[in-house]
């Protein structure tokens, strides 16, 4: 196949096991050195065996994704049934318009030789034991993880590459279309091909916490419990496979940001009480009025980051419209949480609330030659509140047989919760509006019989 002037066969490049792999019948070496060590440490200051002081370490390895490289052999020649070329004919490969620009089989890769992912874990926590069968307990825990899979087009067009070589698009504007992004594939790093979509071990996070947890028992009566979270969770798009950073040339400080299941606090209450009323009572009222149980869990949490993009936009040339695994965005110009509505009529006809303002984003303006500055998980999205509760009624039978009726309810004050947005992207007429709910109430009767 012929690009420009360059001769690229599409197979250049590509391995099969037990054909042209280095590593023989395999396609990716073994590693038998990893070494993965656990360190525990426990101390009661006090001696008093109300007090304790705990602290871990423990380094984690990953099993290697084979499936990855099982995914790229269908996509990869020779194994396809056939070729597109855009922009060119038959009877002469090489022309185009412009020239070199006939470069469209669009392939995946796997990194080799792969690094094998990895995470270190440490935590450290005080627990005290409190007067009135109350426990305390106030801890952090942190990881970071490195050589983390995930996903990069390989093949994209340095950031203005294309509009210095004069591959202006048709409309004259220097921003790219779908409609001439196939000029882009002239400048290319590697010729012959479209977007190549690598799965790469060459992402990092990092996660930090502070955990809370109370518990206090009453007796036979039952017991409540709290415990709350406050963490962030940062990523350079670690374990996204399917969303490419926007630009291949600064995916590590670019795409730097909240990981897409961050949540920043979590809160839960739980309780159990048996109401002591007519417990030593007998009698027909007795029976009627004693054995009543109440139990419920609360619920609360804040939205997960989305991220904002747009679509049919290439402001930078990158070649990023069509097979790329990467997707344009637009840039944001405020911040669009600070002065987000939460819930405000929508502004696009439908009647639909939105969360946030959609008018912090704005497509790259023409002349900029540059990706958008919008960031992975910019927009918060919607947080979670719940009350699952339950009312039960003990019957003693006789002594080996007892009868538990009771009544469940989840989501009990039927609070709604809403389900993330019609679309992220600019360009939708649903862009920030909030269209599904989840976890409605519902109700379940239930008899339980011990025996």
């Amino acid at each position: 196949i012929i690009a420009g002037s360059v001769t690229m066969p599409y197979t250049n490049g590509i391995i099969i096991g037990g054909k042209n792999s280095p590593w023989g019948s395999k396609v990716a070496p073994d590693r038998y050195r990893n070494f993965a060590p656990r360190l525990g440490v426990a101390w009661d200051p006090t001696g008093d065996g109300k007090t304790s002081v705990r602290a871990g370490y423990g380094l984690y390895y990953d099993s290697s994704l084979f499936g990855t490289y099982e995914q790229s052999i269908f996509q990869n020649p020779p194994f396809v049934s056939s070729v597109t070329l855009s922009n060119a004919s038959f009877s002469n490969v090489s022309a185009g318009t412009p020239p070199g620009t006939v470069s469209t089989e669009y392939i995946r890769a796997t990194m080799l030789p792969n690094r094998i992912p990895y995470v270190q874990q440490w935590s450290a926590d005080i627990q005290r034991q409190l007067p009135m069968n109350m426990v305390l307990d106030v801890g952090y825990s942190g990881s970071k993880g490195t050589h983390l899979i995930g996903i990069v087009d390989l093949d994209q067009a340095p950031p203005g590459a294309a509009l210095a070589a004069g591959l202006h698009a048709a409309n004259g504007n220097t921003i790219f279309t779908t409609a001439d992004d196939p000029r882009i594939n002239a400048v290319r790093p590697y010729l012959g091909y479209n977007a190549i979509n690598a799965i790469e071990s060459a992402f990092d996070s990092n996660y930090n916490a502070l955990l809370v947890n109370f518990k206090k028992r009453f007796a036979a009566a039952g017991l409540i419990g709290f415990s709350y979270t406050y963490s962030k969770n940062l990523t350079d798009n670690a374990s996204d496979r399917s969303n490419a950073p926007q630009s291949s040339y600064n995916y590590h400080e670019g795409e730097y940001g909240p990981a897409t299941l961050d949540r920043k606090q979590v809160a839960n209450f739980n309780y159990v009480y048996t109401i002591p009323i007519f417990e030593n009572s007998h009698g027909a009222l007795a029976y009627a009025l004693k054995g009543w149980e109440v139990s419920g869990i609360l619920s609360m949490y804040t939205g997960s980051p989305f991220t904002v993009t747009t679509s049919s936009l290439d402001p930078a040339g990158l070649g990023l419209l069509g097979n790329s695994a990467s997707s344009s965005r637009p840039d944001m110009v405020c911040d669009p949480n600070a002065s987000a509505p939460h819930m405000a009529p929508g502004v696009t006809g439908t009647g639909l609330p939105t969360w946030f303002n959609t008018a912090c984003f704005q497509p790259v303006p023409q002349g900029a030659i540059r990706p958008g500055n919008a960031g992975r998980g910019t927009v918060r999205g919607p947080g979670f509140g719940n009350l699952d509760a339950a009312l039960m009624k003990n019957f003693n039978v006789t002594e080996r047989i007892k009868l538990q009726l009771r009544g469940e309810a989840n989501n009990a004050i039927n609070h709604a919760n809403p389900n993330g947005f019609g679309s992220t992207n600019i360009t939708s007429s649903s862009f920030g509006e909030i269209s599904t709910y989840r976890a409605p109430r519902r109700i379940q009767i239930a008899a339980k019989l011990t025996f």
